[in-house]
């Protein structure tokens, strides 16, 4: 018998843990490349919803203007992109949305695929610029009345790449605000109220089966 509520108690934990995690994200596909000076490499820019349905993607990327440059940047098939800009060197903005906001989009898929072409030798890191509690870089509306910003900056993804003969790890630094995402049709405000409910609700359900448990077993 303690065996099996022992075997319960775990497995609630498990499903309990396994709900939150799954976390809106902004992802890069390959998150590693290599190309030699003067050759291309694609970049594919997904968005995962995590177990929410979502209305609008901003993606703002940031990488080393000194080894790559942007070529040309293709729409993806996961949302409508509503503008692109990549006319400041080191930085990439898109803003992508829902074509009928009757209709939010779920699971995840390419926003677009970008384009570089290798400059000079050196690695480098392609990041998403993304600060928890800022509404004006990278975000993920979720589908609800406050279109509720709701991706986990520390879950987004990094593309390392290997320009010519490579060499030590160039971290893109600075970015414009002018293409911050600042002129996108659609604000995305952060509340903060999801991620408060799991530190309390995640806490609270472990306690409650251990007080459950506890009492089957005396």
């Amino acid at each position: 018998m303690k065996n099996i509520l022992i075997t319960l108690f775990f497995g609630s934990v498990f499903l309990v843990a396994s709900s939150a995690v799954h976390a809106a994200t902004l992802q890069f596909d390959p998150s590693t490349a290599s190309a030699a000076v003067g050759e291309t490499v694609d970049i594919i820019v997904k968005a995962d919803a995590g177990s929410d349905e979502i209305l609008a993607v901003d993606a703002i990327i940031k990488y080393d203007k000194s080894i790559l440059e942007v070529v040309s940047i293709a729409d993806g098939d996961f949302l409508s992109v509503g503008q692109k800009n990549y006319s400041v060197a080191g930085t990439i903005s898109m803003t992508s949305i829902v074509q009928d906001p009757g209709h939010p989009v779920t699971g995840s898929g390419e926003l677009a695929t970008v384009t570089f072409k290798v400059k000079a030798d050196g690695t480098t890191n392609i990041t998403f610029f993304c600060t928890p509690g800022d509404s004006t870089d990278s975000n993920i509306a979720k589908n609800n009345a406050d279109a509720t910003d709701i991706i986990q900056c520390a879950d987004n993804g990094t593309a390392v790449i290997t320009a010519g003969e490579g060499g030590p790890t160039a971290v893109p630094t600075g970015i414009s605000t002018s293409t911050g995402g600042t002129d996108t049709p659609t604000t995305l405000p952060r509340t903060g109220i999801m991620d408060e409910l799991y530190k309390f609700a995640i806490p609270g359900s472990v306690l409650l089966l251990i007080g459950i448990i506890g009492k089957l077993l005396i």
